[in-house]
């Protein structure tokens, strides 16, 4: 798997899935073509040959263009665009695997999905494909991209008879498409505005759609989570280092140490090279002196929201496994999520899908096997703070080991 660069800041962050040759990498290209995010010469060089050979010739140099791109790196690097509105960033993964293992271990907090639909092709075999893992991984905004309508002769019909096949699949799982848009990346209709080869369509073109999309709220604003690293003895004090995962935190501030829920007092704020911290946020790597001498290890962690968390035992995951060993119903696996690390059982398998084919293969099997994503409900020795990721990732984010050796990663 390529390394993965993770997205910025406030941009919207999607992803695109579909069958192979459905048309995925021609839709970003044709979103970054349509925003102006390519090179400025390269979007001359491809607009002067498409006046001189027609329009369709476009797809093929933007292609060209983006391949070449990926093929300059080992990563997978969002890309990036904008509009009046917003900033945009999207990820073009090269499989199914890729996609799941980004979605359960990457830093983004809120993925959303443009399910890309062959209209030349069966639509309900492929939504049976794609809704079941949606719905495993917890994508709620999730726009579908009928394309190829070219291949229809843009039929207001045809379109109409596939909308409702989709819309009937999906809602098997509870999904409801925030949009089902008609377009054509061959031609490059209604990627970024209304197609008069369309005009019966009263919906909005893709990037109106994505632009309708809410942007979450910055973790600063979250409850106080403070993982600890570790502890060491400076100058006689004891410093506990870690990182801010989510909220903020200030000098003299009253906060909760977790699993012990002994109330202490912030003393002092270390940051290096930095002198009279009051106050610090999300994301800082500190030092934090307390007014007691308590015992405090690795994995405990700092709240200040002890009335709204409720640590738990019983645990409901989504996982994928790479080991070779298969996972047992029974077994007995390290939980690490954050800085902790917790002894569970893993008490039922309730489905499987294999990532490559994204074929269900079972409900309530016995096991996992490789490269297989489930759901899992565990029971852990201890109660743990853990999060849904879609809320506060980090606490969200699983890593499976068994004597020490990683062999899963999953998300609540």
């Amino acid at each position: 798997m390529k390394k993965i660069i993770k997205a910025g800041g406030t941009e919207l962050t999607f992803f695109i899935i579909g069958d192979k040759l459905c048309g995925k990498t021609a839709l970003a290209g044709r979103l970054l073509f349509e925003t102006k995010a390519l090179p400025q010469e390269k979007i001359t060089e491809i607009r002067k040959i498409s006046r001189e050979l027609g329009r369709e010739t476009e797809l093929a140099f933007i292609l060209e263009f983006l391949k070449d791109k990926q093929e300059k790196t080992t990563t997978t690097i969002p890309l990036s665009f904008s509009d009046k509105k917003r900033k945009f960033c999207i990820f073009d993964f090269p499989g199914n695997s890729d996609l799941i293992k980004h979605i359960l271990i990457g830093e983004d907090q809120h993925f959303h999905a443009i399910v890309m639909i062959d209209a030349g092709k069966a639509v309900d075999e492929q939504a049976q494909r794609y809704a079941p893992l949606l719905k495993m991984l917890e994508i709620k905004n999730i726009i579908i991209v009928l394309n190829k309508m070219d291949l229809i002769d843009f039929d207001s019909k045809k379109f109409r008879e596939r909308e409702q096949v989709l819309i009937k699949e999906f809602s098997h799982y509870s999904i409801s498409p925030k949009a089902i848009i008609p377009v054509s990346t061959k031609i490059g209709l209604n990627i970024t505005k209304q197609a008069p080869e369309m005009a019966w369509h009263k919906g909005p073109s893709l990037i109106n759609a994505l632009d309708t999309i809410p942007i979450k709220s910055d973790k600063k604003i979250k409850p106080l989570r403070f993982p600890v690293q570790d502890i060491y003895t400076i100058n006689g004090k004891s410093v506990i280092a870690g990182r801010i995962v989510t909220g903020s935190l200030q000098k003299n501030e009253v906060i909760t140490l977790f699993p012990q829920k002994k109330k202490v007092c912030v003393s002092e704020i270390l940051i290096f090279n930095k002198k009279n911290i009051r106050k610090v946020e999300s994301d800082e790597n500190i030092g934090l002196v307390i007014n007691q001498d308590i015992p405090i290890k690795r994995g405990d962690v700092f709240i200040n929201d002890e009335k709204e968390i409720k640590p738990v035992n019983h645990i409901s995951a989504c996982i994928l496994w790479f080991s070779k060993v298969p996972l047992d119903k029974g077994s007995t696996i390290t939980l690490c999520c954050a800085t902790q690390e917790i002894s569970s059982t893993v008490k039922e398998i309730i489905n499987t899908i294999n990532t490559s084919t994204l074929e269900k293969i079972n409900n309530n099997p016995d096991k996992i096997q490789c490269n297989e994503i489930g759901i899992i409900q565990l029971i852990s020795d201890q109660p743990i703070i853990i999060e849904k990721a879609s809320y506060i990732p980090e606490f969200g984010r699983i890593l499976f080991k068994i004597n020490g050796t990683p062999c899963g990663i999953g998300r609540v």
